[in-house]
């Protein structure tokens, strides 16, 4: 996280995990493909540092919402990778949906 920001802000978020109220996940991006009735997982990039605050609540979903619509373009370009063509602003207006890993959910609980 530090390389993200400023030493001061760091310090802050150094201060808050310490106290259990801010942790640190990665974000995996994927995409949920239907073919042929089949479903299978794309997966696309990783944000390696996001905060999510303690207790959770709907500002992590959030959150995490916009950082994935941030990585969208990179999601394209995996999902073309794989011989799917999509257009960035069609994936734009698809939902996003958050799940979150069972070891995370009781971190934030």
């Amino acid at each position: 996280m530090g390389a993200l920001t400023g030493p001061e802000e760091a310090a802050e978020w150094a201060r808050e995990h310490d106290a259990g109220r801010l942790v640190i996940v990665a974000l995996d991006v994927f995409a949920d493909v239907s073919d042929d009735g089949h479903v299978r997982r794309i997966r696309g990039p990783t944000v390696p540092a996001l905060s999510f605050v303690v207790p959770h609540g709907d500002d992590n979903l959030d959150h995490a919402r916009d950082m994935v619509r941030l990585t969208v373009e990179a999601l394209a370009e995996t999902l073309a990778a794989a011989g799917l063509r999509v257009v960035v602003t069609d994936l734009l207006r698809r939902p996003v949906g958050i799940e979150l890993a069972p070891e995370l959910e009781r971190l934030l609980h």
